[in-house]
């Protein structure tokens, strides 16, 4: 939601990242209606250089938002243990 919600998210979102899965999220940039988001993944999380292939994607602040609603009703639904409706 701080992605949608924040006047410059590229600055106060920190990336999101799992070592594990070799997966990082971040905010690159910003206008007033629209954030650009760039997923990176690393495809061979044994190599010893690391070179990531990713996506970027250009998304509209209320696109954010509603997103943001529906994982939240989604993550309420599975520690609720019910299936979404």
């Amino acid at each position: 939601m701080a992605g949608a919600h924040e006047q410059y998210p590229e600055q106060s979102v920190p990336t999101v990242a799992d070592e594990a899965s070799g997966v990082a999220v971040s905010v690159l940039e910003s206008t007033p209606f629209g954030v650009t988001i760039e997923v990176l993944v690393n495809p061979d999380l044994d190599a010893e250089i690391v070179e990531p292939d990713g996506l970027t994607f250009d998304i509209s602040r209320a696109a954010l938002v509603i997103a943001a609603h529906e994982i939240r009703e989604l993550v309420a639904a599975h520690l609720n243990g019910r299936e979404r409706s």
